[in-house]
């Protein structure tokens, strides 16, 4: 983090459905070096507005 150290992340997105349908899930766990055991952060989110959106051909869309 800030250009310091190694770090090893987690992270889990979950799509629960188009806007109103459900809510988004966004966990991140942050570990110091590659030693699990040494847990840095970790958050746990609902995304509250917006949606998560996945995408199989991202290499091709331009926004």
């Amino acid at each position: 983090m800030n250009g310091k150290g190694l770090y090893t992340f987690w992270v889990q997105a979950k799509d629960n459905g188009e806007p109103g349908a459900g809510s988004d899930h966004f966990d991140i766990e942050i570990w110091n070096g590659i030693d699990m055991s040494d847990l840095h952060y970790k958050a746990n989110n609902i995304i509250s507005d917006g949606d998560i959106q996945v995408r199989t051909n991202w290499r091709r869309r331009i926004e």
